[in-house]
């Protein structure tokens, strides 16, 4: 037989603490522009319901979305504010809004074409000839021939080539060099005149030759003088012979139709000349002077020819390395000059073509870099400061052209934020924050920072900078592990200024948070 043998029983009293939602909430994107799109992603826990507001306007999560994703294409410019709210029944928990600033695009300016070459060869035709137009053009989408007499309008997309053409006339030849982009337009223009003279008319019959010029260089000389007199003729039509007599000069007969004799005289006196063709014939006289001597005033003195003025056909420049590190702004803040937009750090590759002088002089923000030739690629050169190059071409007569590069500096594209932030999920000392970033980008960054606030925070305060982590590091030793906190995450890069000195910037913060564990609730 079983004996029952009774059991004492305790009450018991078990403390259970309030548990509040928790939220996890984050934007991939801060700042956008109209037309692109971002992306919400949120963690709600420990919560009977919970809210998402954009811009005031809630929406109620289904339990089955508390953990999502959302994303958002914004169809105006402005601020944008997200909002997420969880409760329960211990009470209500708001996440740190979120705000995405959605900008207006800004258009980028054309590049302005360039008409490099332009020639017509010959300039001066027979009517039923040929003439070859020839072009060399940048920056353009296309080119334009037209003449302005014959209605002739061709469009190449070439930007180098040849045309063959026959002139009926004297004709303006025009070549457009344009650039067109998303319903927009730049354009230059050049123009050539080609001469057309008409077909040679038939021979006519025989008529007398006619006498263009005859005369004496000089008509008048000293008595006594050595000076040799010059007798110049020109005639035109058909002759059979041409003569040259004088009472001082024996007869010279079958002379050309243009050409010159020398005489000599010591009186004054005439000489013919006669133009034959056939039983047709023409004279002219000429008279020389001989004059008593007289003081032989000085020679004049020779006008000197001028020099040809500098011709500076373009003075651009280019990305050494990559086109895309060098943007064309258009025209600079001076005459003649062109202003870029440049990467801080690239290979920038000067290049100039000048005609009419030897050598130009090149200046870098007014400091010369001495003599260069006068159609040169320059040697590429970093560049990390706003900077002003000058091109000065100078001829024999002093006279100056100059033309102007000014290069303004662009930031790269910032590095991309660390990710997978975590630590430990129950009480731990020493805590270890840890978390991963892209290998591809450890190169362009020079540390990290690690932020804290409690939760549910309000402002950041930073724990830990760049002099602590350098871009090797993936983890920190929180030296107060405390509960309750949540941590986030950046990287640190450097980038030039318009100075040329450096600047020291974050990337956006990690897309997700640490949370420490949750501070225990005193029993009541």
């Amino acid at each position: 037989m079983l004996a029952f043998i009774p059991t004492a029983i305790a009450d018991a009293n078990i403390a259970v603490g309030a548990v509040y939602p928790e939220i996890t909430f984050s934007v991939d994107k801060t700042a956008i522009v109209l037309g692109e799109s971002v992306t919400l992603r949120w963690e709600v826990q420990h919560a009977d319901g919970a809210t998402l507001s954009v811009n005031k306007v809630p929406r109620t999560l289904r339990s089955s979305e508390f953990i999502g994703e959302q994303t958002e294409t914004p169809v105006q410019a402005g601020t944008y504010v997200y909002e997420l709210e969880a409760e329960n029944r211990y009470g209500t928990r708001n996440a740190e809004p979120l705000q995405v600033i959605v900008s207006e695009p800004t258009p980028t300016p054309l590049p302005e074409p360039i008409i490099k070459r332009f020639t017509v060869s010959p300039l001066s035709v027979t009517e039923g000839q040929t003439v070859t137009l020839q072009w060399d053009v940048i920056q353009a989408t296309k080119v334009r021939l037209s003449s302005s007499n014959t209605g002739w309008n061709q469009e190449y997309a070439s930007l180098s080539g040849i045309e063959i053409r026959h002139p009926p006339a004297s004709t303006n030849y025009v070549l457009t060099a344009v650039y067109e982009a998303a319903g927009r337009s730049a354009s230059q223009e050049s123009s050539i005149i080609v001469h057309v003279n008409p077909q040679p008319t038939p021979t006519p019959e025989p008529q007398m030759p006619v006498i263009d010029d005859f005369r004496a260089v000089p008509n008048a000389i000293v008595a006594g003088s050595a000076n040799t007199v010059q007798l110049v003729w020109a005639v035109s039509g058909e002759t059979t012979n041409i003569e040259i007599s004088g009472p001082t000069l024996n007869t010279v007969s079958n002379l050309a139709s243009t050409g010159s004799i020398p005489v000599q005289a010591n009186a004054t006196t005439f000489f013919i000349l006669t133009a034959h063709n056939g039983d047709l014939n023409t004279s002219k006289t000429v008279e020389l002077t001989v004059n008593e001597p007289t003081p032989t005033p000085p020679p004049p003195t020779p006008t000197p020819t001028p020099a040809p003025t500098p011709v500076i056909e373009y003075f651009v420049a280019k990305g050494a390395d990559d086109p895309n590190d060098v943007t064309l702004l258009g025209s600079g803040s001076v005459s003649n000059s062109l202003r870029y937009e440049v990467v801080s750090g690239a290979r920038v590759q000067l290049s100039w073509s000048v005609k009419n002088v030897p050598q130009v002089n090149l200046l870098e923000d007014g400091v010369s870099l001495g003599a260069q030739p006068a159609a040169w690629d320059l040697p590429p050169k970093v560049v990390v400061a706003a900077t002003q190059f000058q091109l000065v071409a100078v001829n024999d007569d002093g006279v100056e052209k100059d033309a102007y590069v000014q290069l303004v500096i662009r930031h790269p594209k910032p590095p991309p934020p660390p990710y997978n932030v975590s630590g430990p999920a129950l009480p731990a000392d020493p805590m270890v924050i840890t978390w991963d970033y892209d290998p591809a980008h450890v190169n362009e960054i020079i540390g990290f920072r690690v932020y804290r606030a409690p939760s549910p925070y309000s402002a950041f305060t930073r724990v830990a900078g760049e002099t602590d982590l350098d871009n090797t590091a993936r983890q920190w030793s929180e030296p107060n592990p405390q509960c309750g906190m949540a941590y986030y995450v950046v990287a640190v890069y450097e980038v030039y200024d318009n100075s040329g000195g450096k600047s020291t910037l974050e990337t956006n913060p990690s897309p997700d948070r640490y949370y420490s564990w949750p501070c225990p609730t005193a029993t009541p």
